[in-house]
């Protein structure tokens, strides 16, 4: 939030740091999916759009509705709150063709070896998607089926995918179209934002950082890990800037002052990320691990267990639960994660195939959001490299953001 020299707030950016996109294609148990979904499906039934219970993407739980969550009032302050940011009518619909194209792709589903299933309701989903989406049918279909394998100067290959790795290609695809939407409309609210002065140079700031908490659930997957760590790296950076050089500078100049004790967590964060001659992390594991389509997460589990068995902070299981569990102890408590799953998701990427396919789209929004790619010969990065990256910037800012700004003892005690 930025304020003018009378101390009025006068602005403001926004940083997109971690989107729950996992929950664009499956929910836990009572669970809805983002609420615009329902907000749209209620109000564009004329554009043929199925209630939620008709969409894959939002049918896995009963929940479609929520106590005290008004759908149909929230979609209209989401409508007035476009506007405000400075999207027009045909923005607006290009932005709610999208949301529904993205159910569409969920019902889309595949046959043993691969092809598009020949019911009536998958066919239909085929052609409704490509629709919304501005692209053929036979791109569609091409690019949730097929491959594309480029070795040196030849051109590429297309090789056809068993119907698993199509059910991936799927729901990446709908995630990352989701998540670009999400990062388009902060970019949208940033520009204007920054037109009503946010880009002041010299404006006095306050950051707020909103971030999930420490998450310990019955069963916890991928994305607890991935958040958890965020945990662990924000306990460290609170350690290394506060607590660890906030006292010394106590101590250098002669403050009165009780020291606090603490855990240095870094030898966790260490332990998952830190990649150092044959010294792997639990992420770099994973990643090695998802590299190979024939690798499985029982295999990764085996290998996790050999790396680190001797770990003060590891170990694998626990008592009374499944063998393919294994457990952190993390700064905030021990955490015990189900290892099955874990390759799935963090092979969540999108090949460069399906980004050219949405790039030739013939709806601005979507090529603005898939615009081509630079390299078809890049390896895609996994969703543990992407959340990887996410955070490091993430602590780079905050750590900058920190050096303009000394915590006083009442601070410390409210951290």
């Amino acid at each position: 939030i930025l304020f003018d020299p009378s101390g009025a707030p006068a602005s403001g950016r926004v940083s997109n740091f971690l989107l729950e996109k996992p929950r664009v294609v499956g929910q836990g148990e009572s669970e809805r999916s983002f609420h615009i979904f329902y907000q749209v499906l209620g109000r564009y039934c004329e554009t043929g759009a199925l209630p939620p219970q008709g969409y894959h993407y939002l049918n896995q739980t009963t929940c479609y509705a929520v106590k005290g969550i008004d759908d149909a009032a929230d979609f209209e302050d989401v409508l007035e709150a476009l506007t405000t940011v400075g999207y027009d009518k045909a923005a607006v619909n290009d932005i709610i063709l999208t949301v529904i194209g993205i159910l569409w792709l969920g019902n889309i589903d595949f046959t043993p070896d691969g092809g598009i299933a020949a019911t009536e309701g998958v066919q239909v989903a085929v052609k409704e998607a490509a629709e919304f989406f501005g692209i053929t049918r036979e791109a569609l279909v091409q690019g949730l089926t097929e491959r594309t394998f480029v070795a040196g100067a030849a051109p590429g290959v297309q090789s056809k995918m068993t119907r698993d790795l199509c059910l991936y290609t799927r729901d990446a695809l709908a995630k990352a179209t989701y998540a670009k939407l999400f990062q388009s409309l902060i970019d949208q609210l940033n520009k204007t934002l920054a037109a009503q002065g946010g880009a002041a140079t010299d404006a006095k700031t306050i950051g707020i950082l909103d971030i999930y908490g420490f998450e310990i659930f019955e069963r916890n997957s991928f994305e607890q890990f991935c958040i958890n760590y965020v945990n662990e790296k924000l306990q460290q950076l609170f350690i290394e800037l506060t607590l660890r050089k906030e006292q010394a500078e106590y101590v250098a100049e002669g403050i009165e002052w009780e020291a606090v004790d603490y855990f240095n967590n870094k030898i966790v964060c260490d332990m998952i990320e830190v990649r150092r001659g044959g010294n792997a992390g639990l992420f770099a594991l994973i990643d090695d691990a998802s590299a190979q389509q024939h690798n499985t997460d029982v295999q990764l589990l085996a290998t996790m267990c050999s790396t680190f068995h001797d770990h003060a902070h590891f170990r694998k299981g626990i008592k009374g639960r499944s063998r393919t569990d294994f457990t952190v102890l993390h700064y905030a408590g021990e955490v015990s994660y189900t290892i099955t799953g874990f390759l799935d998701k963090n092979r969540d990427t999108l090949y460069p195939s399906l980004t050219t396919m949405m790039s030739q789209s013939t709806r601005p929004l979507i090529v603005d959001l898939f615009p081509p790619p630079k390299s078809r010969r890049k390896k895609p990065d996994t969703a543990g490299t992407q959340f990887k990256k996410q955070v490091k910037r993430l602590m780079d800012r905050l750590a900058t953001d920190r050096k303009s700004t000394r915590l006083n003892s009442s601070h410390l005690a409210h951290l």
